[in-house]
């Protein structure tokens, strides 16, 4: 006999199960940085779903649901040859959040914020000063310049039927993007390190790399910011679809981390990975250009002082 099929109310349901949860949103992401890669000449860019990190106030395996790789290439004269070598990886590590019945509410502040990515390098791992590498960070006119930046928000319901009828659903997402960023950071420290003593005469252009992190939350809801108004206490909020929120991280398991997050609306994304697009060709210009080439001399003087050290020539 037969097995009965489902019932169409069960059908529907389900659909309208998967509609509420973040897949579609998260689908819909991936599928456009998919097209972008065509669209903006970024054909090296890797983009996955699913990327695990280690949750360490948890002591197990968490998921972020997008990254995308952006490998930023320089030429160097090798043996006579031109190559293309990466100098910077560029990676966005983003998490999706759809609560259409929600509002997130970023509060206009006095305080001045200078905004840039978190950044690291094989410098790091050898601890040696100056860290040449953050001015790839504070390079003029990445997309920070022209954001709204601030440190304050909150969260609303506004209607229940399209809510989850929580109200810490932002700070969650920062949280996952912290423990994310600092895995990220953390595991590529570890790598140079590995490098460094799987391979003794590793040569300098083989971890002349610097990496990037942009931690970017993508938002299907309302987004407003709260400007004051001529009386105290009272606020005015107008509709944005873009913020830079700077957030302090600390907990007990993690070293503290001050970091900021591109808070996007969901409609906004396509304008705000243009802006993306255009850092990477900044990015690209300094890695030839001065930046690049004191980043690369402070590589090989570290990598040389390291050697000594390890033949105990240098204490």
């Amino acid at each position: 006999m037969p097995e009965d099929k489902p019932k169409k109310s069960e059908i529907d349901r389900l659909k309208e199960l998967v509609r509420k949860s973040g897949f579609p949103l998260q689908i819909e992401i991936a599928s456009r940085l998919y097209s972008a890669r065509t669209k903006r000449n970024l054909k090296e860019m890797e983009v996955s779903t699913g990327m695990y990190y280690l949750d360490k106030d948890e002591n197990k395996g968490r998921e972020l649901d997008i990254t995308a790789r952006i490998p930023i290439q320089y030429n160097r004269i090798l043996e006579g040859k031109s190559l293309g070598l990466t100098g910077i990886d560029l990676s966005l590590l983003i998490q999706c959040k759809r609560m259409p019945g929600n509002a997130w509410v970023f509060f206009k502040t006095s305080q001045e914020i200078f905004s840039a990515p978190l950044c690291t390098s094989v410098l790091d791992t050898l601890d040696w000063t100056p860290r040449s590498h953050w001015e790839f960070a504070f390079l003029l006119g990445l997309h920070y310049e022209g954001v709204i930046k601030t440190t304050l928000y909150d969260e609303y319901v506004l209607d229940e039927s399209r809510s989850n009828k929580k109200v810490e659903n932002l700070f969650e997402a920062v949280i996952t993007l912290a423990k994310a960023v600092s895995y990220r950071l953390d595991t590529t420290t570890e790598s140079l390190r590995s490098t460094l003593v799987r391979f003794a005469n590793v040569p300098d252009y083989a971890v002349s790399c610097v990496n990037l992190c942009y931690p970017v939350v993508v938002f299907d809801g309302k987004m407003y910011l709260a400007e004051e108004t001529g009386l105290y206490g009272e606020m005015n909020p107008v509709p944005i679809d873009h913020v830079c929120l700077f957030f302090d991280f600390v907990s007990g398991n993690y070293r503290p981390i001050q970091f900021y997050v591109d808070i996007v609306q969901r409609e906004a994304f396509d304008r705000f990975f243009d802006k993306v697009a255009n850092d990477v060709e900044i990015l690209k210009k300094a890695l030839e250009g001065s930046a690049g080439i004191k980043f690369r001399k402070e590589v090989a003087k570290a990598l040389s002082s390291h050697r000594m050290k390890e033949a105990g020539i240098l204490k």
